[in-house]
């Protein structure tokens, strides 16, 4: 079979037919679909390669715009790429900056803008009340008053208070104790440790207790001997009792009323010290009240302890213990 394949010699290759004349020629049937072809390709290559140049030259252009602004700012043309990822990281950054301080001036219900609106000596602009609890009204400073030597009465947490041994009375002579808001959970009974302890030490003071929330505990039956209970609440008016007497210490945690009774009673009584609990919480007072508050018992009194709620609060409730300026000051023997 190889053989006589071989035998019939190379096999035959189709030709083309040979070329006469002008082979672009319309008039050759063969060669006229096929410079339609090569005219249609010739034109679309040339349409494209012109929308090319003009795509790359309008490139050029931004790139020559791009590296003038680089090199105005001082970056480099290389550092393109990084620029602009290091903007874009900037730009997300601010906005989520931007969106929690929105968070946070929501959570705060508005108060920072209650900030911006105070007058009168207001100290600056804060986003919360823990910054400006923060940066003011601390012992120690302008706003404080000395005390050498201190103790806390009650418990060691929330309810007891830091009292200033040197602003109390002799032994034998006679005081006053006004304490304003019981301690305790609601539903049990009240807890009377603060003037327990406060009666242990003095127990020639006469002690007298308000409070009239009750918080569900019903009649209350375990006061203490030596201690005066009040089943009513504070309030701007409760200063009237006590025209002509002095009072020693004046103790007062009301959950909020402080913002209206608190200065009457100082400004008329003008008791020794102070321990007084200021809830800067929103759902207590807002920062006008407690800026008013602050500025108010500045006048006449300066912190010689402070103490953050942070059991029952966010830290916006502090304990504040103050002394009257130019009060009382107990001789050492």
């Amino acid at each position: 079979m190889l053989d006589c394949l071989w035998s019939l010699g190379p096999l035959a290759q189709p030709q083309a037919p040979p070329i006469t004349g002008n082979p672009y020629s319309v008039s050759d049937p063969l060669w006229s679909h096929q410079e339609q072809w090569i005219r249609r390709t010739q034109g679309s290559t040339k349409h494209t390669r012109e929308q090319d140049m003009l795509a790359n030259q309008a490139k050029e252009r931004s790139n020559q715009a791009r590296a003038l602004q680089l090199e105005e700012t001082g970056l480099a043309p290389s550092h393109t790429r990084r620029h602009e990822e290091a903007m874009a990281f900037l730009r997300r950054r601010r906005q989520a900056l931007a969106m929690r301080r929105a968070m946070q001036l929501n959570a705060t219900l508005g108060v920072a803008a209650q900030w911006a609106s105070l007058k009168d000596g207001y100290p600056g602009r804060f986003a919360s009340m823990r910054e400006y609890f923060q940066g003011h009204w601390n012992a120690g400073t302008n706003v404080g008053y000395d005390c050498a030597r201190m103790r806390r009465f009650g418990p060691e947490g929330d309810g007891g208070k830091v009292v200033c041994i040197d602003a109390l009375p002799e032994a034998a002579a006679p005081c006053n104790v006004i304490s304003v808001g019981v301690g305790g959970d609601p539903g049990k009974p009240p807890d009377f440790r603060f003037e327990m302890d406060l009666h242990a030490r003095l127990p020639q003071c006469r002690i007298e207790v308000y409070d009239g929330t009750n918080f569900g505990r019903g009649t209350i039956t375990n006061v203490p001997d030596g201690i005066t209970f009040f089943p009513e609440n504070f309030n701007p008016d409760t200063h009237t009792r006590y025209a002509g007497r002095h009072v020693d210490i004046f103790k007062i945690d009301c959950e909020g009323c402080e913002f209206r009774a608190v200065l009457p009673f100082v400004e008329n009584v003008k008791p020794e010290q102070m321990m007084i609990e200021v809830h800067g919480r929103s759902d207590f007072g807002r920062p006008h009240d407690v800026h008013r508050l602050m500025k108010g018992l500045n006048q006449s009194y300066g912190i010689f302890y402070r103490e953050p709620n942070i059991q029952h609060s966010d830290g916006t409730c502090i304990e504040f213990a103050m002394r009257r300026r130019g009060g009382r000051v107990l001789r050492r023997k």
